[in-house]
């Protein structure tokens, strides 16, 4: 599929899941969203407003990801990337 416009999107960090974020279509209210959803996400906090276009560099994802599922369900939700177990042993016994 091929997306070619730019969409205004507005996106949200979650004060509940660190390091997830939320791209939400900036003409749709957040209560529209399933309600699954928001209760894991938590607190939407606003962090920016993104004119997104298939050029826009985004630093975990890819903009044609975050357009297409914007286009198909007006949302997109972006998880911490993983971190490898020994990274995470690191970070809690140093």
């Amino acid at each position: 599929m091929t997306i070619t416009r730019m969409t205004e999107c507005i996106v949200y960090r979650s004060e509940k899941r660190e390091d997830t974020y939320l791209y939400l279509r900036a003409n749709q209210p957040l209560d529209d969203l399933p309600v699954e959803l928001l209760e894991s996400f938590g607190q939407a906090i606003e962090v920016m407003q993104l004119n997104l276009d298939v050029d826009t560099r985004l630093a975990q994802v890819d903009a044609r990801a975050v357009q297409a599922a914007l286009k198909n369900s007006g949302y997109f939700v972006q998880l911490p990337p993983k971190v490898p177990v020994e990274e995470l042993i690191t970070r809690t016994f140093s």
